[in-house]
C-alpha cells in the first residue's frame, strides 16, 4: 500500500471574518492510501487552522513521515488532531471497504438539520445575512458576536429577535467575554438566546465552571475541548458542567476521540451537536457520514464548503436548513 500527502488551497468567495483575523485561504491536506496502480483505497482531509489548532503543518508532515515506517495503517495513531481525523476516516474506509461511505452505507444517510451561520461583519450587513438565511429555510441562526461594540451587537440580536420571534438563537463569543462575562449573559438571556459557546477563553476551568453554574442561558464548550483530557472532565464534573458540548473531529482530537466525549457528555445528561471546521466537501462528507452513524437526528452546525471558490464534488447540499445527501 502506497501512502502519499498531497496539499490543497481553498480560496474564500470572499473573505471571512473571524475572532482572529481575516481568512481570504484555506490550507488543507488529504492523507491517501493508494494500490499498486495509484487507485486511491482510502483518504482523509487534514483541515487544521494555525493558530487554534494545536499542531502545525511541519508538525504533520513529520508525523506522516513516521507514519510512513508503519506498513500497517490500522497500527496508526497520531496527536496531532487533524491527521487523527483523517486517520480515523482511513481507517474507516479501509474497513468498510467504501471510500465515500466510511461509517454507515448510504441507505442509513437522513437529512440532517442545521443552524445557519451569520460571519463577523459590520451590524448591518450582518443582520441582512441572517435575515437571508432565515428566507433560505433556516429555523435556527448563530451569530458569531464578541468583536464589535457590545451595545451594537445586542440591538442586532434584538433587532432580529423582534424580527423573528420563533426562530432559535444561538451565538459565539469565540471566549471573547473578559470580567464582564455574567453582565453579559444576563443581558443576553433577555433575547430567549438557546446557548452561547465558548463565553470567556479556553484554559480558565474554574470561571467557565462558575459561570456554567449561574448563567441564565445554557453554555456549550468548544475551545476548551482543545487537547481535552480526562482531567478537565473530572474538574467539570466536580465543579460544574456545561449544558452542551460542540463536537469538532478536526479541533477535538478525531472521531474515536469525540465518540468518547459524545458517551461522556451522554453519561452526565449533557447534550452536543457536531459542527465543521472549514472542511472542503469531502472533509465534510466524512463528518456527515459520521452523523448519520451515530443516528444523531438532530440540529448540527456542519457548513457545506459553498464558501469557497473551487472545491472537490459535493456529497451534500443544503436546503430548506438541512444537509440532504446528494444521490448519484
Amino acid at each position: 500500500m502506497i501512502l502519499r500527502f498531497r496539499k490543497e488551497e481553498l480560496i474564500f468567495k470572499k473573505s471571512a471574518k473571524t475572532s482572529r483575523g481575516i481568512l481570504t485561504e484555506r490550507p488543507i491536506a488529504f492523507l491517501e492510501c493508494l494500490d499498486a496502480n495509484e487507485v486511491i483505497l482510502a483518504q482523509g482531509e487534514i483541515a487544521l487552522i494555525e493558530g487554534l489548532s494545536t499542531e502545525s503543518w511541519s508538525d504533520i508532515e513529520n508525523e506522516i513521515a513516521r507514519l510512513s515506517c508503519l506498513n500497517n495503517p490500522q497500527q496508526w495513531q497520531s496527536n496531532c488532531s487533524s491527521l487523527q481525523f483523517a486517520i480515523d476516516c482511513i481507517h474507516a474506509q479501509l474497513n468498510s471497504g467504501r471510500i465515500n461511505e466510511p461509517f454507515v452505507h448510504s441507505n442509513n444517510l437522513f437529512e440532517i438539520q442545521l443552524n445557519g451561520l451569520v460571519w463577523m461583519n459590520e451590524i448591518s450587513a450582518m443582520l441582512h445575512e441572517a435575515h437571508a438565511l432565515v428566507e433560505q429555510g433556516f429555523t435556527a441562526v448563530k451569530f458569531k458576536i464578541g468583536s464589535l461594540n457590545w451595545e451594537d451587537e445586542l440591538n442586532l440580536l434584538s433587532s432580529f429577535r423582534n424580527a423573528y420571534p420563533y426562530i432559535e438563537i444561538r451565538v459565539d463569543a469565540n471566549g471573547a467575554f473578559k470580567e464582564d462575562a455574567l453582565l453579559k449573559l444576563n443581558q443576553l438571556s433577555e433575547l430567549n438566546i438557546h446557548s452561547i459557546e465558548q463565553p470567556i477563553a479556553k484554559g480558565n476551568w474554574q470561571r467557565m465552571s462558575d459561570l456554567c453554574l449561574k448563567s441564565p442561558i445554557p453554555i456549550a464548550l468548544d475551545e476548551e475541548l482543545i487537547g481535552w483530557n480526562e482531567e478537565l472532565l473530572r474538574f467539570l464534573e466536580d465543579h460544574g458542567l456545561p449544558q452542551y458540548l460542540i463536537l469538532k473531529p478536526s479541533l477535538h482530537g478525531g472521531i474515536k476521540k469525540c465518540d468518547d466525549l459524545s458517551e461522556w457528555a451522554s453519561s452526565n445528561q449533557l447534550r452536543f451537536w457536531v459542527t465543521s471546521y472549514l472542511e472542503s466537501n469531502i472533509g465534510l462528507n466524512h463528518i456527515a457520514n459520521w452523523v448519520c452513524s451515530k443516528g444523531w437526528n438532530f440540529r448540527h452546525g456542519l457548513g457545506t464548503g459553498t464558501l469557497f471558490e473551487r472545491n472537490f464534488e459535493e456529497s451534500w447540499r443544503v436546503e430548506n436548513g438541512f444537509l440532504i445527501p446528494v444521490q448519484v
